[in-house]
């Protein structure tokens, strides 16, 4: 049986909180699984909490403490090492929910998933 080999895929998105917050891109690097529903103007995040990753709990401490705060998410250019941006969203958030689940039959400490409701959604095009 003969196939084809897919390249396995750079991450093409890129979600980034303010860098007050997280300067080390601790928060995007633990990112599992995102989910935005527009209609009901809520975004669910799953995120990975590694057994050493302590900052990972600062920000996420930080984030529900919060009145509201700015996520941008990025999409990326395919098959480049250091990849441009070719549109951004902009979205002021605020945390509705948030919730763990410790993880001892796995790698991670935890997963963390979050409920994120927003009201402002800004759109940015790059050439």
């Amino acid at each position: 049986m003969t196939g084809i080999t897919m390249p396995m895929l750079q991450y093409r998105f890129r979600i980034l909180l303010d860098d007050t917050i997280d300067p080390e891109y601790t928060f995007t690097q633990n990112i599992v699984s995102y989910e935005a529903d527009y209609k009901n103007k809520q975004i669910n995040l799953v995120l990975r909490q590694p057994l050493t990753d302590a900052g990972l709990s600062r920000i996420l401490t930080t984030i529900c403490n919060l009145e509201n705060f700015v996520i941008t998410m990025e999409a990326l250019s395919a098959g480049t090492t250091n990849p441009d941006v070719t549109f951004s969203n902009e979205i002021w958030c605020v945390v509705e929910k948030h919730n763990f689940k410790l993880s001892y039959g796995e790698g991670d400490a935890a997963h963390h998933y979050l409920t994120l409701k927003f009201d402002l959604f800004k759109t940015k095009l790059f050439d």
